[in-house]
C-alpha cells in the first residue's frame, strides 16, 4: 500500500495534510506531516510536488518507520515549563524572567551529536524559551523528555536582525550559547 511505501506501516501512524501551495508555473506543493496517535512526530513530514493534472512529479519524505511507544506523560505540561524557567534562570542571572510559550506534546526523534536523527525516540514536551522582558535577546526551542523530565535538547529558535537591512545578521537554527554549549561557527549569516 501506499501508506507502507512511505513508512507509515506502524500501527497509530498517519498524515495530516499540512500547507499547500501553487507556484507560478502551475506545480501545486503539498506537504503533510507525520503523527502517532494523534501527536506530531517532530519534524518529519512529506512534501508532495504535484502537475497541473494532480500527478505527483516528485517528492520528499521524511518519516520514522516502527514507531511503538507509549503516549503517556509522566511530566505535566506545568513541570516541564517550570523546569524550562529555572534553566533560563540560571544561565541568565542578567535577565532571570523567562517567557516560556508555544509548549507542546511531541514524538521525538533523538538526534546524534551531528544533529542526525537516530532510531531513538522519545514523548516530549517541545517549547519556545526566551526573555519575558528583552524581545530582542535570542531564545531557543527546549525539548524536555516527558517521562522524567531531562532535557533533550535545545536549539535556537530566535532568527536575529541586526543592522540595516543590506547588513541583516541571522542567527538561525544554532546550539544555543545561552545554555553555556558550543556554538557551531555556521551559526552566523551575514546577507
Amino acid at each position: 500500500s501506499n501508506k507502507s511505501s512511505l513508512g507509515l506501516a506502524s500501527r497509530g501512524t498517519h498524515l495530516k495534510l499540512g500547507r499547500v501551495t501553487r507556484d507560478k508555473s502551475g506545480l501545486s506543493h503539498v506537504r503533510s506531516h507525520q503523527f502517532y496517535r494523534g501527536l506530531p512526530v517532530y519534524g518529519q513530514m512529506a512534501i508532495f510536488h504535484m502537475n497541473r493534472k494532480g500527478q505527483v512529479e516528485s517528492g520528499t519524505v521524511a518519516f520514522l518507520e516502527g514507531l511503538s511507544l507509549d503516549i503517556t506523560a509522566q511530566i505535566t505540561k506545568d513541570q516541564a515549563e517550570d523546569s524550562a524557567r529555572a534553566l533560563w534562570k540560571e544561565k541568565n542571572a542578567d535577565f532571570p524572567e523567562a517567557k516560556v510559550s508555544n509548549t507542546s506534546l511531541v514524538v521525538y526523534p533523538l538526534l546524534n551529536s551531528y544533529g542526525e536523527k537516530t532510531s531513538e525516540v522519545r514523548l516530549a514536551w517541545v517549547m519556545d524559551v526566551g526573555s519575558l522582558y528583552y524581545a530582542q535577546m535570542p531564545g531557543f526551542k527546549l525539548f524536555i523528555d516527558a517521562l522524567d523530565g531531562k532535557i533533550l535538547r535545545d536549539r535556537s529558535s530566535v532568527v536575529s536582525l541586526v543592522g540595516t537591512p543590506a547588513q541583516y545578521r541571522v542567527v538561525a537554527d544554532c546550539t544555543s550559547y545561552l545554555l553555556g554549549y558550543p556554538t557551531p561557527k555556521t551559526c552566523y549569516y551575514s546577507a
